[in-house]
Parts: C-alpha cells; structure tokens; sequence
C-alpha cells in the first residue's frame, strides 16, 4: 500500500500541488488583464493626441469667411418672415473649401453651431470608414464628423451629420445645447459647402439609443425637445439632423431647419 504523504498542516502533498496550481492561473489571468488594459489606455491616449492635433492643425488654417447676407434668399414661409427677421440680417459663413481639400479630398464642407465649440470640417461617408477614421483617414476609434451617404447637397434632402465614434463625445460634444440657456439665446447653425452657404435654426434636441436607428427613431415634429425653442416647424421645412455621441449607450441629436441659403460664386 501507498504511504500518503502530508504536510506540516495535515494537509495532503496533493492538495497542496492544486492550491498552488490555481494561484498560478488566477496570477496569470490578472497580469493579462492588466496588461490588457495597460495597452488599450496607452492606445486612447494616442488616438486622442492624435485627433487633437488635428484640430490645433486645422484652427491655424485660414479657411473662414463671412459673406454678406443676401435678402431674396430667405426660405421661410412669409407669414414667418416677421419671426426671423433678424435672422434677414445674419451674414453667410464662407468656407475656402482648396485648403481642406488639401487636407482630406472626402471634405465636403464646414458646420459651426453658435454658442458652442461645435466647429468642424465634414466628411462624406464611405460606409461608416469615419466612425473609426480620422479627418487624416488614420484608424482611430474617435472618428470624424461624416455626412450620411443618402445625404443630397445640392436639394439638403437627408441632411444627417454623425459624429458617432467610440470616444466621439469628448470632441464632438452637443451637451452644451442641453442648458436651457442656450436654447433661449437667438443662435443659429451655420452650413458651407463648395455650392452654398446656409443658416438654419435649431428646434429640437432629443436622445436615442444609437445613431444606427436614428431613421427608425420617432423622432417627429411633435415630439417635446428636451430644451424649448420659438423656432416653429413644418412638414415641408427643409432639416437638418446632427447626432453624436453623448454616452457608451445614448446619442443627442440636434434638428434645424432651413433659414436662408445662398448660391456660391464659382
């Protein structure tokens, strides 16, 4: 018969052999998730260096102008006219599209929204390549600001802007839109593309879950905006939609509608 053999404890050589046996697998799963997360820190950082720099690269780009406002272009109903006025007097964003062009050949022109940081070139979409790209076209989980691919430029038919990338809400953040303040300011949203300038003026802000179901959210004309507005919306007012992420699991969309647009000078 085998003699069994035991440790100063009582217990058995055997057991003691599995104790430590899992110590060791315990040990080593903790080191690789450490690890683990040690190299996904040290990535968001660098993709987020990255997409700073771009921005500081393109504030020191001159590309902004004003152009003056033009009044036959006012778009509105005219028993709405009186509401706008002031609006009659707003001069155009100009956008020199060459310098961006230079810069990315998917631009296909600049958003500022007043009253926030929200000022950025846009892209047109290549089946979401700027949800994980940056303006450059380098991976990067923050993404970029893209224009849907339905999106028609010439008719602002399916106008949609996201700005959905993992990381997104640190840059390309809307929450300012959410103080009421800001909602009771006259603030507009101004467009430039290489064919038009455009103002447009908000009226809603609501939350979705993803910007994926963003054409299958209710998100209707009477649907209560989680800041009140003045501004008065119709069925056939020409809109504007721009969802970005607000959280790992919501997107704040912000919706204007068309003011006034002009045609650029070729």
């Amino acid at each position: 018969m085998t003699k069994m053999r035991y440790n100063k404890n009582g217990d058995t050589m055997k057991k003691k052999k599995v104790r430590i046996r899992y110590k060791n697998v315990f040990l080593f799963l903790l080191l690789f998730l450490l690890f683990f997360f040690l190299l996904s820190y040290i990535s968001y950082i660098g993709e987020k260096n990255e997409v700073t720099k771009i921005m500081t690269d393109l504030s020191l780009t001159d590309f902004l102008h004003h152009k003056k406002s033009d009044r036959e272009n006012i778009l509105v109903d005219p028993t709405e006219k009186k509401l706008y006025s002031s609006s009659i007097l707003k001069d155009y964003m100009e956008v020199d599209m060459y310098p961006l062009l230079l810069k990315n050949k998917d631009t296909k022109g600049y958003i500022l929204i007043e009253g926030t940081s929200f000022a950025f070139p846009f892209v047109m979409d290549k089946d979401h390549f700027y949800q994980n790209h940056s303006y450059y076209q380098t991976k990067n989980r923050i993404g970029w600001l893209y224009l849907d691919k339905k999106a028609n430029l010439d008719t602002f038919q399916n106008m949609v802007l996201y700005a959905d990338g993992k990381w997104a809400d640190e840059f390309f953040s809307l929450s300012k839109t959410l103080d009421i303040s800001w909602g009771q300011q006259n603030y507009f949203v101004y467009l430039s593309t290489s064919q038009t300038n455009s103002l447009w003026k908000p009226f809603g802000i609501y939350f979705i879950n993803e910007s994926s179901s963003f054409f299958n959210e209710d998100i209707s004309f009477s649907k209560k905006s989680l800041v009140p507005f003045s501004t008065s919306v119709k069925k056939d007012d020409v809109i504007l939609s721009i969802v970005t992420r607000f959280s790992s699991s919501q997107m704040l969309v912000l919706r204007a509608k068309l003011i006034k647009k002009m045609e650029r000078e070729s």
